[in-house]
């Protein structure tokens, strides 16, 4: 007996020196490899525990169906019922279907080929630290935001969330952080399982473009284009991509731009206009804008005022509140941190009531009195209980101008910020040449005077979009001064507004300037002509997302994918980028299948915009336009007056 005591005491000495030994391992490992190695010991201890035989916990039918399906998924993308599914035949054929650079070969080799310079849209470019604390300390040029990273909003949310952050009071790197973005094609070609820009960049090299004839300009996309120039010189960067592009090839340029990267480059051809008069002309052969962001966004207004993801709501408030608790996207950490990105007003609604003229934006339902005694209690010391009681006490509905002056009166030193970096009010005065708050403003700010330039606006239409916002009030509680601690998005009916659009961007924003506002001369002084195509969106059948589940992931399994991301993998728009860059646009077809001339129509009536000086040639809805109103206003009169005296 004594001597199995000796032995059982012998080995538990020995299993805690090795279990301290692991310990010392584990403690050395970064907080990412950590968590993985939890989950193995989780699994490990799940496979080790007794099962019953049934069809999903190890019996005969486990080894039979959900293994294999586990290892087709992980090794092919695919799933065994490709094993017995019809082989396609060579027309149909997926790989054929994904490339529509092989289609184009079999009509010819590229007759024009230009090269094309990318400029990616919002969170699309990969962040880097180059200096960093805490979870990054000692990180340099290791990547932050992708989607390995990713999984630091499980282990590790705050500090990912810190790195992710500038100033809130300047919009200013902070101290000891730096952040910056990646370089180079890989920078934007996808993110993890998401494809973004990987699907043309290989349709590209099956026409022989390579890095001396295709390159992409990341950003950092948290700054205003002011503070992208002021701090990484990016316009600089641009405007040197495009002469070097044109310089190797021969031939000028094809700038193609996804989203907030549009609104970017219309600002960039303002700024370089005004220090090279005809640069544009000279260096770029076209532009290219793919939901391009004109006129902003509702989605945009939700993240600075409640913190909340449109996509999350009506999905319960068990996942709202698992996000929150396991995924570090609580409301107030995601309003917290948009509110120090500089570039989130840039997505704001642009123009005012005029441009976005359904009426009512922003509805706020009426307070109950318990919320109404805490803003009272609160208002002494609160400027957002003040602004809300003073504007909002007996609920409201409010148009864009409103809502945007509701989000002033709110956040006063957030609305300082952003009425310095940008203007988005309704058009008023013509734009200082080099006055970066008009020259970011597609309202404001014309086309260059680039007559051999052509414009083409890709985008995608028929999917649900938010176009405006219904907010309940948050039961009372202590917390900092901020909106998010007073409202939420309505969770009882439709507390997000649908639209047209391509599931973030409103079809107006995606459409006006392309299919009318540029028909305007104040806007378009060169008659540059602008091309217009849209896309209907298409879910994902069903069937081809279980056959292949990666691809459904990666927005490869639906080739006409409409949505504003999932745009960049749609077979169509490839097919026609590729034409404009590599054929010279000869077998592009412009198509309208949405309300977009109606909608310009409405807007043009609330506005007075014209289409003017054979504008009806440049537009895709030029033609349905009536005659220009007599009744301008004075500004416009103005206008045209100095344009009429400019002809004699």
């Amino acid at each position: 007996m004594e001597h199995k005591l000796r032995t059982a005491l012998a080995i538990e000495h020995k299993r805690r020196i090795v279990a301290e030994g692991r310990a010392e391992q584990i403690a050395s490992l970064s907080p990412v490899e950590q968590a993985m190695l939890a989950a193995w010991a989780r699994t490990a201890r799940i496979l080790r525990a007794p099962k019953p035989r049934c069809f999903c916990c190890g019996g005969p039918l486990f080894w039979m169906f959900i293994v294999p399906w586990i290892l087709c998924v992980a090794f092919t993308g695919g799933s065994p019922l490709v094993l017995i599914a019809d082989t396609p035949t060579l027309r149909e054929n997926t790989s054929t279907m994904r490339a529509p650079a092989a289609t184009l070969l079999a009509r010819g080799k590229p007759t024009r080929r230009k090269p094309v310079l990318i400029v990616p849209g919002m969170t699309s470019t990969a962040l880097e630290v180059w200096r960093g604390m805490d979870c990054y300390a000692g990180a340099h040029r290791r990547r932050l935001w992708s989607f390995r990273e990713s999984l630091m909003l499980a282990v590790d949310p705050s500090c990912l969330r810190k790195h992710l952050a500038l100033n809130k009071t300047t919009w200013d790197d902070l101290d000891g952080i730096a952040v910056r973005a990646s370089t180079g094609l890989s920078a934007a070609d996808a993110f993890g399982p998401l494809n973004l820009w990987g699907e043309l960049l290989r349709n590209l090299a099956m026409l022989d473009y390579d890095e001396r004839s295709v390159r992409l300009l990341g950003y950092d996309w948290r700054l205003s284009p002011r503070r992208l120039q002021q701090r990484d010189g990016w316009f600089t960067q641009l405007r040197r991509a495009t002469e070097l592009l044109h310089e190797l090839n021969g031939e000028k340029v094809v700038i193609v731009a996804h989203s907030l990267g549009a609104t970017h480059v219309l600002h960039f051809f303002g700024w370089i206009e005004a220090r090279s008069t005809g640069w544009t002309d000279a260096h770029v052969a076209a532009f290219v804008s793919i939901g391009g962001t004109f006129l902003g966004s509702a989605k945009a207004y939700a993240y600075p005022v409640t913190g909340e993801m449109t996509e999350s709501i009506g999905l319960g408030n068990a996942f709202v509140a698992a996000l929150e608790a396991h995924g570090g996207l609580g409301r107030t950490s995601v309003a917290e941190l948009t509110r120090t990105w500089a570039s989130v007003p840039a997505l704001l609604p642009r123009g005012g009531r005029a441009y976005w003229p359904n009426g009512t934006f922003l509805t706020i339902e009426k307070p109950s009195p318990d919320v109404l005694e805490a803003l009272r209690r609160d208002a002494a010391s609160s400027k957002v209980a003040r602004a809300l009681l003073e504007r909002v006490s007996d609920g409201a509905t409010l148009d864009v101008d409103g809502a945007l002056d509701l989000l002033r009166a709110m956040l006063p030193g957030y609305g300082k910020l952003f009425d310095g970096e940008y203007e988005i009010r309704a058009p008023a005065l013509p734009a200082c040449k080099d006055d970066h708050r008009y020259l970011g403003n597609p309202l404001n700010a014309p086309l260059p005077r680039a007559k051999h330039m052509q414009v083409y606006c890709l985008y995608g239409f028929g999917k649900p979009t938010p176009a405006g916002l219904k907010l309940a009030w948050a039961a009372p509680r202590p917390g900092a001064d901020v909106p998010e601690r007073y409202l939420e998005i309505s969770k009882g009916g439709s507390g997000v507004v649908q639209g047209d659009g391509d599931g973030t961007v409103p079809l107006a924003s995606l459409g006006y300037h392309c299919a009318s506002g540029w028909g305007w001369s104040r806007l378009n002084p060169a008659r540059v002509r602008v091309r217009l195509k849209e896309y209907e969106h298409e879910a994902a059948d069903p069937l081809a997302a279980l056959l292949r589940p990666l691809d459904a992931l990666s927005g490869l399994g639906n080739d006409r994918d409409a949505d504003h991301v999932g745009i960049l993998g749609n077979k169509e728009v490839i097919g026609d980028l590729l034409e404009v860059v590599a054929y010279g646009g000869e077998g592009f077809e412009e198509r309208i299948g949405s309300d977009i001339c109606a909608v310009a129509e409405q807007i043009r009536a609330a506005t007075g915009d014209v289409i003017d000086d054979g504008g009806a040639a440049l537009t895709a809805c030029g033609i349905e336009t009536p005659s220009p109103r007599p009744e301008t206003s004075s500004v416009r009169r103005v206008l045209e007056g100095r344009r009429r005296r400019r002809e004699l």
